[in-house]
């Protein structure tokens, strides 16, 4: 297997810690969106009225008539909904697809779902087919076309038409992204390509991902970013957490407080905040104390509080220029880049 001869010695020599984060703790191995949510590019987004799910349009338009018990959403141009306490998949009309059988099934992905049947985990096609048999103790969806499974309690990664094409090794694995994937053998995390060649060997305490020719590890307590083949990318900085990389920016935390760096590691928008999402279509929520609770607003690449803090409980990331909040515990709605309701919050 191609390695890289990079140490941890080596990792932690380039590394100068100066003061500017405060690790108290092994961190988190990526910033972990907790209770936010992403949405999809669809002009299709999910509602919920009286307890019933459907599906509105960005103009708010109700499109597809609240009826399912819940629903993922749409992803490439299905939706897996929830009706009499099965799964199945409808179209954009509201029709069954794939009529509601399984007990659990995941969303969409490089034309295939996950689904459960029996206990264990396969993958349906487009008409329901199921295409690979339940093989794997976990339903992870594809990513570049390949899906860690896991058996015997180790991981490995099937290709679309459900070959093994990495073996069941791995203590743990992610998805692929930029054509890498973290997985943990034995200690230690590592990088491997779709061949299942190392290319970053195992050497860091938990990994992340790459997004945008980055990904934040932890070594030794110290959380950083690495560039592709496996070197610290910012040689005097590490954070207490640290996010992936979007459009050009990523959160970090930094004496309990988080802002945005660059990818040149120049802090872009100040540590002033208690938490950030990743940047979308240019913008990116904040989150700030108003001496009631945290309020989510959302700022612009300048730093600039282009939608002002308001009282939500969630928030997602904008996606055609649409944004999932919810207000309380449970009411669910959707917001413009002006911070108008497209659709009040609902439960």
């Amino acid at each position: 297997m191609k390695r890289v001869m990079i140490s941890r010695r080596q990792i932690l020599k380039g590394l100068v810690y100066s003061g500017v984060a405060s690790l108290a703790g092994v961190p988190l191995p990526a910033f972990s969106r907790g209770i936010t949510r992403q949405i999809e590019g669809t002009d299709l987004l999910e509602v919920c009225l009286n307890g019933k799910y459907g599906f509105i349009n960005h103009s708010g338009s109700l499109v597809i008539k609240p009826r399912f018990e819940g629903t993922w959403g749409f992803t490439e141009e299905l939706a897996c909904v929830k009706w009499e306490g099965k799964f199945g998949f409808i179209d954009q009309c509201g029709e069954f697809v794939v009529l509601p059988r399984f007990s659990y099934a995941g969303d969409f992905r490089d034309g295939r779902a996950a689904v459960e049947i029996d206990g264990r985990w396969g993958f349906i096609d487009k008409s329901g087919k199921v295409v690979i048999p339940p093989i794997s103790e976990t339903g992870v969806g594809f990513h570049e076309g390949l899906a860690a499974v896991k058996g015997d309690g180790k991981y490995g990664f099937i290709d679309t038409l459900g070959d093994v094409v990495i073996p069941l090794k791995y203590d743990k694995a992610s998805r692929f992204s930029e054509g890498l994937a973290d997985v943990r053998d034995g200690k230690y995390c590592g990088y491997i390509n779709v061949t299942g060649d190392y290319v970053i060997s195992p050497e860091f305490d938990a990994a992340s991902p790459f997004s945008e020719g980055l990904a934040d590890v932890v070594c030794s307590r110290f959380q950083f970013f690495i560039d592709r083949a496996g070197s610290p990318a910012f040689r005097d900085l590490v954070f207490d957490k640290c996010s992936p990389f979007h459009e050009g920016y990523a959160g970090v935390k930094i004496n309990g407080k988080w802002g945005f760096i660059s990818k040149s590691g120049d802090i872009k928008i100040p540590p002033v905040y208690n938490w950030v999402g990743n940047f979308s279509e240019g913008l990116a929520f904040v989150t700030l104390n108003n001496g009631k609770g945290s309020c989510f607003g959302f700022v612009d690449s300048s730093g600039e509080m282009v939608i002002q803090p308001r009282e939500y409980s969630m928030v997602s990331e904008f996606k055609k220029g649409i944004a999932w909040v919810t207000t309380g515990l449970s009411k669910c709605g959707y917001i413009n880049r002006r911070g108008e309701y497209v659709w009040e919050p609902t439960q």
